[in-house]
């Protein structure tokens, strides 16, 4: 099993569990979030 990649220092459990489903990036196995300072980071 493969160990998850975070985007960046800023992306965390908050950030994770605030994700919609309909945002989800099936094709490219990865999700949107934002991060604290508002940019949008993936999270694969």
């Amino acid at each position: 099993m493969t160990q998850p990649h975070r985007s960046g220092p800023t992306s965390g459990p908050t950030e994770i569990l605030a994700l919609n489903v309909e945002d989800l990036d099936l094709d490219g196995h990865r999700a949107p979030i934002r991060s604290k300072g508002g940019a949008k980071e993936w999270v694969y």
